[in-house]
């Protein structure tokens, strides 16, 4: 297994990344050296946690560590003080203390809530962040970050979104900060790495030009040229077919979504790329009986059920909690059995016994 390995030094502590195929088998090896604590929470959602979790848990108890898990609601939805507080009572359910480990299978929310919430608990214990696709581990890097964050509507959140990505330069000895926020972006993917970070880039060109830092590598004009290529139109095609079309055009994609079809690109279709470079492909689900039913879920019986239990029961089956009240689940909307999309909310209300 090749893996690539660098620190980041900051006056409030050092990070070690790891990068490489295979990485993952070296997670418990790894946590070992980063906490004296031999407890560890894995946190994902119920999308990466189908795909990545058992190997993690695996990997963790091989070396030696009590693992356990918690599957989120997939979503922005999840990002929000109600998960919060479902994590706090999940680490202290699993009697997690300072010296044990949080780890975040997964990026974008995940990473998010699970960084904060490790951060507040107990006045903080350590964390692994385990991005697992090549937006979640440009999103979890230093220098940037991308945001998406929804509008509260009526007292609630509604479909309105705030793009933005904040980022500084130069990379290696920072003087500049930039914040690129767009408020309800028209574009049908509104993600900040698609909204606002090619906002952010051309800015800080401009920026650097004007500070007269020149960049790393000086590369002739006609080297150049010969290193660019026009990045194809893959959106509406499926997964084999757009990974071939950038493959023949001398670029790498990189898939995001659990869907079919493309639906969005960057950098987008016409515009130059570096040969050898990642495009990000979003991935959506097309409309046939089929595609919908994997879309669905049964809703599970919280009834009678802690609140804790009720959100790791609700989690697990792709839906995210709205609770009333505390003590102990004794009604739910919708009922149990019935099939709605994940993500779907439901209402809980509990009381005490």
């Amino acid at each position: 297994m090749n893996t690539f390995e660098t620190h980041v030094v900051s006056p409030r502590g050092n990070s070690r990344i790891v990068v490489g195929n295979g990485a993952l088998a070296r997670l418990g090896e790894l946590a070992a050296t980063a906490v004296k604590g031999r407890r560890v929470c894995v946190v994902t959602d119920a999308n990466v946690g189908n795909l990545h979790l058992e190997p993690a848990l695996a990997s963790l108890r091989a070396a030696g560590f009590a693992a356990e898990s918690v599957a989120l609601p997939a979503g922005e939805k999840t990002k929000s003080v109600e998960w919060l507080v479902t994590l706090w009572n999940t680490f202290n359910g699993y009697g997690l203390t300072r010296s044990d480990l949080v780890v975040a299978l997964g990026g974008g929310v995940v990473g998010d809530l699970a960084g904060f919430a490790s951060a507040t608990y107990l006045r903080g214990c350590a964390i692994v962040q385990v991005p697992t696709s090549l937006l979640a581990q440009v999103d979890s890097s230093v220098g940037g970050k991308t945001g998406t964050a929804q509008k509260p509507e009526g007292g609630g959140y509604g479909d309105k979104r705030i793009s933005s990505f904040m980022g500084y330069l130069p990379a290696d000895d920072p003087k500049v900060a930039i914040l690129v926020a767009i408020d309800e972006p028209s574009t049908e993917n509104r993600y900040g790495g698609t909204v606002a970070a090619p906002v952010f880039q051309r800015i800080a060109s401009d920026i650097m030009r004007y500070m007269e830092v020149a960049p790393s590598e000086q590369v002739k004009a006609s080297e150049k040229v010969a290193q660019l290529t026009k990045v194809p139109d893959v959106i509406g095609t499926e997964r084999a077919r757009a990974a071939a079309l950038l493959r023949s055009a001398g670029l790498v994609m990189a898939a995001e979504g659990e869907g079919t079809v493309a639906t969005e690109m960057v950098p987008r279709p016409g515009t130059s790329a570096t040969k050898g470079s990642a495009v990000m492909v979003y991935f959506a689900e097309q409309g046939t009986k089929q595609e919908k039913e994997g879309l669905e879920s049964v809703v599970p019986d919280l009834r009678g059920k802690s609140l804790k239990s009720a959100a790791i029961a609700a989690g697990l089956s792709g839906f995210a909690l709205s609770p009333e009240g505390s003590g102990i689940v004794y009604k739910q909307s919708p009922a149990p059995g019935g099939r709605y999309l994940k993500g779907t909310l439901i209402a809980v209300w509990l009381r005490t016994q």
